[in-house]
């Protein structure tokens, strides 16, 4: 059964030319309360910086074999407050990139997997968890 569950928002706030490059400033929200939102941008968007709170922040690109080049912009403790994140990109062309958001626990109509699991099967790391993503565009 696929769980119905809604996905985090982006809103566009704002763009603006930065050289060869470009500045947004987006919105980001979890309508499920999540304790957690993620935005994962692909290699070839080129971020430069961000800044959260006013703060400077430098991406670090992933090394992993299987997302090599991968920027996680994860933000912690977020639950219904809105994130405000700016972005300075190398290009100023349009930036696909995935939005999640995670809770604890399983949603309502997944509670047939918690009655086939085996009793010796335990939720490891994170626990139960409900991941919800979509890709957006700006």
């Amino acid at each position: 059964t696929k769980a119905r569950l809604e996905p985090p928002e982006l809103k566009l706030m704002s763009t603006e030319p930065r050289g060869e490059g470009r500045r947004v400033r987006l919105n980001l929200h979890s309508n499920r309360g999540a304790r957690f939102l993620q935005l994962v941008l692909a290699a070839d968007t080129s971020p430069v910086r961000y800044y959260v709170g006013g703060n400077e922040v430098e991406p670090i690109p992933s090394t992993g074999e299987s997302d090599k080049g991968v920027t996680r912009l994860v933000f912690l403790g977020v639950q219904l407050r809105d994130v405000e994140v700016t972005i300075d990109f190398e290009n100023s062309g349009p930036v696909t990139a995935y939005l999640l958001d995670a809770t604890t626990g399983l949603p309502q109509n997944a509670a047939g997997m918690l009655d086939v699991r085996p009793p010796l099967a335990s939720p490891a790391h994170g626990g139960d968890m409900a991941m919800v993503f979509r890709e957006v565009a700006f």
